[in-house]
């Protein structure tokens, strides 16, 4: 059993200390000095350091019920708030949030924003890592208190994004984004809300990220949020994807697929979600081909031998997809082991 229940009580008393500082000041001004406070509160939502995932289940319903998300929420208006009142004397002035960020780290006198900042990373991974576990419970609390909040800040104050991976910046907007894949994937009473508030055109915004990881995470993020109109709509470049992604998105592929446990510790997704992204983006035409011609199909046989229900189903139902396109069709024929693989899941 994870030895976090003695860590409960001082969580939850940082919990408790660190929303009454920051309405004085003391955890933002002194940021560095809260961040190995801040990071227990992660503390048993890693798998390295948690393996069972009951264990992880139950200290992100703790955090949940003792108040971390507000934690978080206030935490972040006082970080936003003063990252726009210091924005006009920042000199020479900069034009976007993504060079604000930079900047404030840059400068010994206002670092403190930006070591505010990774607190708040810490208490996203919490929520990140705890909207992987199907709990709906958790999921609705987390999606009522939080799903708004992380749109409307990827809109207003986190785009563009930092190229620098151990930036807080960059560290946050992929927190942000993996939890909202996370609450469409898992959670799917958001997702009309989500289209409604234009997640796909906010979260579309990072496919121009210069991070390759970001991009991917945006897609797959947004493919949940597509409906059928969206999909018969082939003039939506948001979905067209370049050979690049699709060799990233298959190379993350294959690394979950290596696996013991199916999930890929380098780019934090495990096979079925990766595949069931893939499909929604093949649901789109112009990237059914791109998707063959950069070899999913092999990756797809080896879904199909998988030993999880789960993994097999996604696997030949992406085959399934890819072969609408008819210049597809001849490759999925000729491919080694897939008919016999779609053959014995049509028996099942």
């Amino acid at each position: 059993m994870f030895r976090s229940f003695l860590v409960y009580n001082k969580i939850m008393n940082i919990s408790s200390i660190a929303l009454s500082t920051i309405r004085h000041g003391q955890v933002f001004n002194t940021a560095s000095f809260f961040h190995f406070y801040f990071s227990l509160l992660t503390r048993g939502m890693y798998r390295s350091h948690n393996i069972h995932k009951h264990n992880r289940e139950l200290v992100v319903t703790t955090l949940i019920n003792n108040g971390a998300m507000h934690l978080l929420t206030t935490y972040w208006g006082a970080i936003i708030q003063e990252f726009e009142a210091q924005r006009s004397v920042i000199t020479p002035k900069v034009n976007s949030n993504g060079e604000l960020w930079s900047r404030y780290g840059e400068l010994p006198h206002k670092r403190y924003i930006i070591e505010s900042l990774q607190n708040c990373y810490y208490l996203m991974v919490v929520f990140w890592n705890g909207s992987d576990i199907k709990n709906h419970v958790n999921l609705k609390k987390m999606y009522d208190n939080l799903g708004r909040f992380l749109l409307e800040n990827l809109e207003k104050y986190l785009h563009p994004v930092s190229d620098v991976p151990n930036h807080p910046h960059f560290k946050i907007v992929k927190s942000f984004l993996g939890t909202l894949h996370n609450l469409f994937n898992k959670y799917g009473e958001c997702i009309d809300e989500m289209r409604a508030l234009r997640g796909i055109e906010i979260l579309s915004q990072y496919r121009n990220s210069g991070n390759v990881l970001i991009q991917v995470k945006s897609v797959l993020a947004s493919a949940y949020l597509l409906q059928d109109q969206d999909k018969e709509n082939q003039d939506n470049a948001v979905f067209e994807l370049g050979e690049k992604d699709m060799k990233f998105m298959i190379t993350a592929l294959e690394d979950a697929m290596k696996s013991e446990n199916y999930h890929s510790k380098t780019y934090g997704y495990n096979v079925e979600e990766l595949i069931t992204g893939i499909n929604n983006i093949a649901a789109i035409d112009c990237n059914k081909g791109r998707l063959v011609d950069a070899g999913i199909l092999p990756v797809y046989v080896r879904g199909m031998k998988a030993l999880e229900p789960g993994i097999q189903k996604e696997a030949a139902n992406g085959v399934w997809v890819l072969a609408f396109e008819e210049k597809n069709t001849k490759k999925i024929i000729e491919q080694p082991d897939l008919m016999n693989g779609m053959y014995i899941h049509c028996l099942l």
